[in-house]
C-alpha cells in the first residue's frame, strides 16, 4: 500500500515537473523573443504572469519534495529500529536454540550412564 502511495505521489510530481518544464521552455522562447526585439505590453504581462506560475510551481514541487525527503527520513530511521529490535531476538532465539540442545545432550549423557550403572549393578 504504502508502495501504491508513494507510486502515485511520485507520479504526481513527475507530472508537476514536466508541467514547469513546458512553462520554463516557454519563458526561453518568450525571453528570447524579448532579447531580440522587445515585445508587446500584453505579452510582457503574460510573461510575467508565466514567470510568477513557474515559480509558484517550482516552490510548490520544492516543498512536495521537501516532504517527502522527511518521510523518507523517517521511514529509514524506523527501518533501522526495527532491525535492531529484530537483530535482538534473533539473537535470543539463538540463545535459547543453543541452551536447548546443551541441555538435551546433558540429558542423553545422563542417560547413558544411568543405564551403564544399572548395566554394572545388575550383573555381577
Amino acid at each position: 500500500m504504502n508502495r501504491i502511495v508513494a507510486y502515485l505521489a511520485t507520479a504526481e510530481l513527475r507530472a508537476k515537473l514536466q508541467a514547469a518544464t513546458a512553462k520554463v521552455a516557454s519563458v526561453q522562447e518568450r525571453a528570447a523573443g524579448l532579447a531580440r526585439g522587445g515585445l508587446p505590453s500584453g505579452e510582457r504581462a503574460a510573461l510575467v504572469r508565466l514567470v510568477v506560475g513557474v515559480l509558484a510551481t517550482l516552490a510548490e514541487i520544492d516543498s512536495r519534495l521537501d516532504a517527502f525527503a522527511d518521510r523518507m527520513a523517517q521511514i529509514r530511521l524506523r527501518a533501522g529500529e526495527l532491525a535492531d529490535r529484530v537483530g535482538l531476538w534473533i539473537s535470543i532465539a539463538r540463545w535459547a536454540g543453543i541452551f536447548l540442545l546443551v541441555w538435551r545432550g546433558l540429558g542423553q549423557v545422563l542417560l547413558l550412564r544411568y543405564g551403564w550403572q544399572k548395566r554394572t549393578q545388575a550383573s555381577p
